[in-house]
């Protein structure tokens, strides 16, 4: 069980549903920029550029760097279209150049929830990344989801974190780099055995067949 951070909920949910659903409507409000290239908040680690992709819920689906990061609708304080770094997240994206005023065709998976809470639940059991940079900056395996907290292993270490206080969440490319290393290993081992059982075959062949033909020409003679 995860312990909530939160106080009852029956004295906290209404603020919280009308500072939601407040959030939630502005981000609806930037559909019209699906495709193109923005700028999440202004500045600092919060600040996010990139092409956006969708918004599913109650949060943004960024391509920033060629990583797909799922940005909290709660925290966006502002959205800025076009970016200071001209093509450098869209143009690695692999995306296209439309005919709309920078608007880009990108052809990237992404995982789909009706909100941000859905969202994590979906990601539960994989190596996440939270928050971008600073000092709530969290890289590690997310282990389970509650209404209100998520719990991850960072470092062997269990830490639970509001998800309220989440501000945005993309895949860790360390899950990424320990299955390509997995993987890797079961190669090497695959192909070891496979050199034993070769060798052992050969060795079983000159063996058994040398003794037996010695036998077969020494009863001829007799």
């Amino acid at each position: 069980m995860l312990f909530s951070f939160f106080q009852p909920q029956s004295f906290v949910a209404p603020q919280q549903r009308e500072t939601h659903s407040r959030q939630h409507n502005y981000v609806l409000q930037a559909g019209h920029l699906i495709g193109h290239k923005i700028r999440v908040n202004r500045g600092g680690p919060d600040s996010i550029e990139g092409v956006l992709l969708a918004i599913p819920g109650d949060y943004l689906v960024v391509l920033s760097d060629n990583v797909i990061v799922y940005v909290n609708g709660s925290h966006v304080k502002s959205i800025t279209e076009g970016s200071r770094s001209g093509g450098r997240s869209g143009g690695r994206s692999g995306g296209r150049s439309g005919g709309h005023s920078g608007r880009r065709v990108v052809h990237k998976s992404f995982i789909s929830a009706p909100n941000f809470q859905t969202l994590l639940s979906r990601m539960r059991h994989k190596h996440i990344q939270i928050n971008r940079g600073g000092p709530e900056k969290l890289d590690g395996f997310l282990a389970e989801i509650s209404s209100d907290n998520a719990l991850l292993i960072v470092d062997r270490e269990l830490v639970r974190i509001p998800i309220f206080h989440i501000k945005n969440v993309s895949v860790s490319m360390k899950g990424s780099k320990q299955s390509s290393k997995s993987s890797g290993k079961d190669k090497q081992s695959s192909k070891s055995s496979g050199k034993d059982k070769g060798s052992s075959k050969s060795g079983g062949g000159k063996s058994g067949g040398g003794k037996s033909g010695g036998k077969n020409k020494g009863g001829g003679r007799r």
